[in-house]
């Protein structure tokens, strides 16, 4: 199943990239062996699923998850992409999270800030009392649930470069 940005571009606007994401099941140890033997000679990687159906591309809602969950700035883009004709309730999403002490504050801001864009361009990102990062932006065009999977992925890129204290954060959501 191809799940990567191939696969937006199924549902959305087409982005080039340098690989192609595939998930194989694959269900009997000779299939797997076939196939590892073909990607040994390509010099592809493999990386192991659990054995499943098979589907030509990603779902749409499937997508969404994997691109929040991942996190990345190409990865909130393609969300961005994937999700720009649906169109709901508009929604504030407040996100609060602790910065780490001797992280430098206007270095903070800045990331958070390049991050949250793609999340919404006119997102807002503040330094509270000098040890909170906030940052507010509005989405109408994503769930609930989807909204917290992206603020927790912020959170994970943050604290994993150093600008969090750690990954525990405060999500609200409430009508625009």
């Amino acid at each position: 199943m191809v799940i990567g940005a191939l696969a937006v571009g199924v549902h959305a606007e087409v982005r080039a990239t340098g690989d192609v994401d595939v998930m194989v099941p694959i269900e009997d140890d000779a299939n797997r062996r076939a196939l590892r033997d073909a990607l040994a000679q390509l010099s592809a990687v493999l990386l192991s699923s659990e054995p499943g159906g098979v589907d030509p591309v990603a779902g749409k809602d499937d997508l969404i998850r994997m691109k929040l969950a991942a996190g990345h700035t190409d990865d909130l883009r393609d969300v961005a992409n994937l999700t720009a004709s649906e169109q709901g309730a508009p929604r504030v999403v407040l996100v609060s999270m602790v910065l780490a002490p001797e992280v430098d504050r206007e270095w903070a801001r800045d990331m958070a800030a390049e991050r949250a864009a793609y999340f919404d361009v006119s997102s807002r990102v503040r330094i509270a009392e000098n040890t909170h990062l906030e940052i507010e932006a509005r989405r109408s065009d994503l769930t609930d649930r989807q909204i917290e999977q992206w603020a927790r992925a912020l959170a994970d890129r943050l604290e994993a470069v150093g600008v969090l204290a750690g990954a525990d954060i405060d999500v609200q959501v409430r009508a625009a």
